[in-house]
């Protein structure tokens, strides 16, 4: 019983994103509760947050580990990427929250254009077999280079 107790403790030990003395150096420099708890808990980190870390002197090592680990549960915006440029965040971090908008892109849609979530869009017509189908859709995101390297 001890040893699947000591196995439970070092499993969960193991599924967080950062240490304890990273954990208390974040909260020591100042930042709010709000965010320190983001990083404690697997938590999804929104621009506010990349910049309120930066303004607090946190390393970049740390959203870049949040984002690498965790991912975001939204698409990244041009207007993101300019908040962030001109509150003066790395664009290491900005280049991790990128990947991670793209890796919550890849993980909803599907070859061919479908959303593979409930929410229906694009929306599919499919007329009768002989006729071919046609998908009506919209694509987040702008052709070119992302700003920081990434040209798609």
């Amino acid at each position: 019983m001890k040893f699947l107790i000591g196995a439970a403790a070092a499993l969960l030990a193991g599924c967080a994103v950062h240490s304890k003395s990273t954990i208390a150096s974040v909260r020591a420099s100042g930042v709010s509760e709000r965010t320190v708890e983001k990083l404690q808990h697997h938590g999804i980190l929104a621009p506010g947050d990349l910049i309120e870390l930066k303004r607090h002197g946190v390393n970049e090592a740390v959203p870049i580990r949040q984002l690498d680990r965790v991912g975001i549960d939204y698409v990244v915006q041009r207007d993101d990427l300019r908040r962030l440029r001109s509150a003066g965040v790395p664009s290491t971090v900005a280049d991790a929250l990128v990947h991670a908008s793209d890796r919550f892109l890849a993980d909803r849609y599907v070859p061919g254009g479908y959303y593979s979530a409930a929410y229906p869009y694009p929306y599919h017509y499919g007329g009768p077999w002989w006729i071919p189908d046609v998908t009506l859709g919209y694509s987040f995101g702008w052709g070119g280079c992302w700003g920081h390297g990434h040209c798609h």
